[in-house]
């Protein structure tokens, strides 16, 4: 009898199931696509309706026809402005997956030095990496686990809408205040760095030298993205590490540059990335530090927790703690000195502090630093240029190179030693990753074998395509044991989803391939997504 009422139960739920026709399932994906809806006259339907093609042959195509080209790295002219849509459109998807996009979220943003690094980089270049991962030239065969491996930067190609321009109150400027357009002689960017030896004061053209931007960041609508090759190479630059120095010493700022600053390094590429690609984008790090400009890293109560935190939010879908408290126990610090971190002596503080930490030590050499001390809204002589400061990435050279530990203490050289870390966190198949690296270039190589970064991939566009989402975490940590518990026959079967599209994206290393994959699916198919 009880079996009976089971069945009964179940029966509505296989009755509500409706797959979509044809012409709604063309309506749901095209809009899904390009972010539009589908016209009434639009060929697409008459095709449709023909039987000449079915919708999911249609949506596949508006997929590859928006692959960019090899040559210009732009979309296909034949794919036309759907195809630019498509484009626009899973670039501003990719851009939900970040909580910072825009440099004013920087910590201790300053807007005197927003404008020049406007210039230079682009705030959504993580988007970027994973929009171009999309859609890359089919030839160049990118595997989805390189928007976390190498030091490959992306630049975007824009074009200025006229439409959109019309609109705005001033068209021709720009948050950077780069004018753009015919009969404007404005448009190169400069930037300021001082003169090495001579020390920061106020920014003027007497004691700074002027460095052209071999490529300003594009203004306007995005038609296209390519691999940045820019090179920028500044011998001197402000660490700015004198305005956290107790007592504040103004002269000792006005004094102070990367040059003269000891096991500093003087001279960098500021475009070049960090390693572990999303991870070690400059825009990246600006946004998600956590640090004014000069603050050093000392192993203790100062270490970048927000960097690492969201990075495996974004990319992993894993909020802190990442760790079981069984995992943390020999971090745990029995000394009795009062100078000992607070959540050393906590395993409940340890489960995210030996994920975030750790990780952090392995970049304890990168200082957020300016291009020169101070802002310069000033013209060149000739009045065509306008230099600006820019945030950069500043270094230290390693002078200690000893061998891994975590101190309970802060130190005050622990920003100039080997920057060793460990990367810790429980997978979601509740695996313990735990694994030495030296600076952050090995992160992504280690990550890219486990089952989080794809799943997280899976989690994120089933959500996008269907409104439906679960959460990712480890299966064996006893605090997870009544969230396991609670989840009924249709969570779990549409976790089952996501591992398997997470397993095979893993394979086959396509976002493309796993996107055609997910709107095959019985749950894309339905009128309710099986809800």
């Amino acid at each position: 009898m009880i079996k009976y009422l089971i069945a009964m139960l179940m029966i509505p739920a296989a009755v509500q199931a409706k797959p979509l026709d044809e012409n709604a399932f063309l309506n749901r994906c095209y809009a899904h696509l390009t972010g539009r809806s589908l016209r009434l006259d639009h060929v697409y339907r008459t095709q449709v309706k023909n039987g000449t093609k079915t919708a999911l042959q249609i949506c596949d195509s508006l997929i590859d026809q928006s692959v960019l080209n090899k040559t210009d790295y732009k979309t296909p002219t034949s794919a036309g402005a759907e195809g630019l849509q498509v484009l626009r459109n899973f670039y501003d998807f990719h851009r939900t997956w970040f909580d910072s996009n825009v440099f004013e979220q920087m910590q201790g943003s300053n807007y005197r030095h927003l404008y020049g690094t406007y210039d230079n980089f682009d705030s959504t270049e993580p988007a970027l990496s994973l929009t171009y991962n999309l859609f890359a030239p089919a030839d160049l065969n990118v595997p989805y686990k390189q928007v976390i491996q190498g030091k490959a930067g992306y630049y975007a190609l824009r074009e200025l809408d006229p439409v959109v321009n019309a609109r705005a109150a001033f068209p021709d400027f720009t948050l950077a205040s780069r004018k753009e357009g015919a009969g404007y002689n404005l448009s190169v960017a400069q930037i300021m760095v001082r003169v090495p030896g001579i020390g920061f004061k106020r920014a003027d053209s007497l004691n700074s030298s002027f460095v052209q931007v071999p490529q300003p960041i594009q203004i306007g609508e995005l038609v296209g993205i390519k691999p940045d090759t820019r090179s920028l190479n500044i011998t001197n630059y402000a660490p700015y590490i004198a305005r956290h120095k107790i007592p504040f010493a103004l002269n000792a700022l006005n004094l102070e540059a990367a040059s003269t600053t000891p096991d500093m390094v003087p001279g960098i590429n500021i475009y070049e990335n960090q390693g572990s690609g999303i991870l070690g984008m400059n825009s990246f790090i600006f946004l998600n530090w956590g640090h004014d400009p000069g603050v050093l890293l000392n192993g203790a109560e100062k270490m970048s927790r927000r960097w690492s935190q969201a990075f495996m939010k974004s990319m992993l879908c894993r909020e802190l703690p990442l760790l079981r408290q069984s995992d943390v126990g020999a971090y745990v610090s029995t000394d009795t000195d009062p100078k000992v971190a607070p959540f050393r002596k906590s395993t409940t503080c340890l489960t995210c502090h030996a994920t975030a930490d750790q990780l952090s030590a392995a970049a304890r050499n990168i200082l957020i630093s300016n291009s020169e001390a101070d802002y310069a809204f000033f013209t060149n002589p000739d009045n065509s240029k306008t230099p600006k400061v820019t945030q950069v990435i500043g270094r230290f050279n390693a002078t200690n190179a000893t061998g891994y530990r975590w101190p309970a203490m802060a130190e005050a050289n622990y920003h100039k030693q080997t920057p060793n870390g460990v990367l810790m966190f429980r997978s979601a198949s509740g695996k313990l990753v735990e694994r030495e690296i030296t600076g952050i270039t090995g992160v992504g190589d280690i990550i890219a074998n486990e089952v989080d970064i794809y799943q997280c991939a899976a989690k994120r566009y089933l959500n996008y395509f269907t409104g439906l989402d679960i959460d990712i975490y480890d299966p064996g940590d006893p605090a997870n044991a009544a969230k396991i518990n609670g989840e009924d026959i249709a969570t779990k079967k549409l976790r089952k989803l996501v591992q398997t599209l997470g397993t095979n994206l893993q394979t086959t290393q396509s976002l493309r391939t796993m996107m055609k994959e997910l709107m095959r699916t019985e749950y894309y198919r339905d009128e309710n997504y099986l809800q």
